[in-house]
Formats: C-alpha cells, sequence, structure tokens
C-alpha cells in the first residue's frame, strides 16, 4: 500500500513538473519576437482622451544595428489608413487628430530595419470617451386621467450614459417615485396619469463627460370626450 501510495506521490509531482516547464516554454516563445540586441528606452503609454482631441503615442529603442524604421499597430494589427494618424521624428511618434471613439485599443510600437522587425513595445491602451448622444428622444405626449403610459429615451456615449428623469417645476425637479417609475433601459412609467402631472419634463442623459437634456410636455386631459370638444 505504501509503495502505491509513493508511486502516485511521484506521479503527480513528475506531471506538475510538466506542467510547469509547458508554461516556461510557451512564455519563452511569447516573448522570442524580441531581438536580444534590443532594448526599449521609451515605451507607450495607456491614454484617455475626449473625442474629437488629439492624442499622441511616443517609443525610442536602442540596437546594436541602426533602426530604420518605426511602425505602429492597433490591436496587433496594421493602423488603417487614415489621414488622422500622422507619424513623426521617423516613426517614433504616432499623432491621431480628432480622435473617434472607433479609435480605441491597444497601440504598439515595432521597431525594424530592412522589413525586418527587431522588436515591439508594450501594448498601450486609448480609451476615447463621447459625450452623451440622443438616439431616441421623448416626445411630447397628450394623455388622460387615469391613463398609464410608458415615455422613452435613449443615448449613446463612453462610458454609456444613465438616463435620469425630472420635472421643470417651480422648487421641485424631482418626479414622485411611487407613480413615476424609472427602467433601467430608459422607459418612464407613470401609473394612472393626473391632471396635476401636467406640465414640462426632462430626460437627461449623464456620464462623466457630459450632461444632456431632452424636453417634453405632458398635456393631461381630464376625459376623451374634452378630447372630441377641441
Amino acid at each position: 500500500m505504501d509503495f502505491m501510495v509513493h508511486s502516485k506521490r511521484n506521479l503527480v509531482q513528475f506531471m506538475c513538473f510538466w506542467v510547469w516547464l509547458c508554461f516556461v516554454l510557451l512564455g519563452s516563445s511569447l516573448t522570442a519576437s524580441q531581438s536580444p540586441g534590443l532594448s526599449w528606452l521609451t515605451q507607450p503609454t495607456p491614454q484617455t482622451v475626449l473625442a474629437g482631441s488629439s492624442v499622441s503615442f511616443t517609443c525610442e529603442a536602442d540596437h546594436s544595428d541602426t533602426i530604420q524604421l518605426y511602425e505602429w499597430q492597433r490591436n496587433n494589427l496594421a493602423l488603417p489608413e487614415d489621414d488622422r494618424y500622422t507619424l513623426k521624428n521617423g516613426g517614433q511618434t504616432l499623432e491621431i487628430s480628432q480622435t473617434k471613439f472607433e479609435d480605441r485599443g491597444e497601440y504598439r510600437c515595432v521597431a525594424t530595419r530592412n522589413g525586418k522587425v527587431l522588436g515591439r513595445s508594450q501594448n498601450a491602451a486609448l480609451n476615447v470617451e463621447v459625450s452623451p448622444s440622443f438616439d431616441l428622444r421623448p416626445k411630447n405626449t397628450t394623455a388622460f386621467v387615469n391613463d398609464n403610459l410608458w415615455i422613452h429615451c435613449n443615448a449613446t456615449g463612453n462610458p454609456k450614459p444613465k438616463i435620469c428623469w425630472g420635472r421643470y417645476k417651480e422648487g421641485e425637479n424631482r418626479i414622485d417615485r411611487r407613480r413615476f417609475i424609472p427602467y433601467f433601459n430608459g422607459t418612464l412609467h407613470i401609473k394612472r396619469v393626473r391632471l396635476e402631472d401636467q406640465g414640462r419634463y426632462f430626460c437627461a442623459a449623464v456620464n462623466q463627460v457630459d450632461i444632456k437634456l431632452a424636453k417634453f410636455t405632458l398635456v393631461v386631459k381630464e376625459s376623451k370626450d374634452e378630447d372630441l370638444l377641441d
């Protein structure tokens, strides 16, 4: 029995050793693309910018052979053709003007000589923040007493905007949460509409970049007969 236990223990240790060795070899293969004679003096760093502004990444490497060219990649692929992308200082600096949400990604610098890759820098994330923009605005609405209403509002942006609701009313901009129920999908449910609910309201799209408002008016009539008389 002791022999079997000892044998199993040796087998487990042997398997663990090979698993460890595989990870070591895998890690070596992932970093083997860097030329032994190259060292990075400057590497790109993560950036967060507002959409529409400019941003730049910088790199510099030292190598026993002269580095002829610096290239840049986004998400491990060559940069797309775009006039907003400019390489300066022999490619050491990548400048992106009028940044867009689509520019987000991981950027890295590639040092080359005679078409041969000498080394790749670390990845640097670019995050582009975008102010809220409505793709669905609430509309002016007419309702009758005791109606149930669903009013919709939605906005895009980065970070994703939060939708809030409010009322333009002297001394109080909040809504009665007992009957005015906001949902996470940007819908406002008004239960059993009352005459005093008539007024001007707003949907607010909020993120850390900006706040945007979409205004609408709610008209409440006492009965459908009143609507026919109008």
